[in-house]
Parts: structure tokens; C-alpha cells; sequence
């Protein structure tokens, strides 16, 4: 029996494509080609060097969006 690869798929609820490896799915992208690219580069490392993609950090998110609030609410939303 040849061996079986996971394939991405589209999760409607986060309109974004998910690739399942082992237990832990991973986020692709939201557009289909970008994500194909990604799942093609992730496919090509061994398996004990696949992640997810790396993105922006969360943190560096949080801190424009703190500044965004500064900028555009009042004081006291922040």
C-alpha cells in the first residue's frame, strides 16, 4: 500500500487553508496558491523540522493594535 500524504484543506469557518500533520493542524494562508506554495516548501523539509509557517509574532500584532486604540479611542479603552 503506497504511503499516504496529508493535503491541505479549506476550513470555511476560518476561510483559510489547514494542512493536518500528526495530530496538530497547521494554517496555511487564505489564499488557494499561497497556500499550495506553503504546503509544497513545508512537504520538502524531514519531518522533524516542519512547523508552521513563520508570521508575524503575536506580540508585535498586539503592540499595533495597542497603538492603533492610543491613536484612534479614548484614554481610558487603553
Amino acid at each position: 500500500m503506497p504511503a499516504r500524504y496529508p493535503k491541505p484543506f479549506y476550513r470555511k469557518g476560518q476561510s483559510c487553508w489547514y494542512v493536518q500533520l500528526g495530530k496538530k493542524q497547521i494554517r496555511l494562508s487564505t489564499d488557494k496558491d499561497e497556500a499550495f506554495r506553503l504546503y509544497h516548501e513545508l512537504m520538502q523539509k524531514p519531518p522533524e523540522e516542519r512547523e508552521a509557517p513563520t508570521g508575524e509574532l503575536a506580540v508585535n500584532i498586539l503592540d499595533a493594535f495597542l497603538d492603533w486604540v492610543q491613536r484612534n479611542q479614548e484614554a481610558r479603552t487603553l
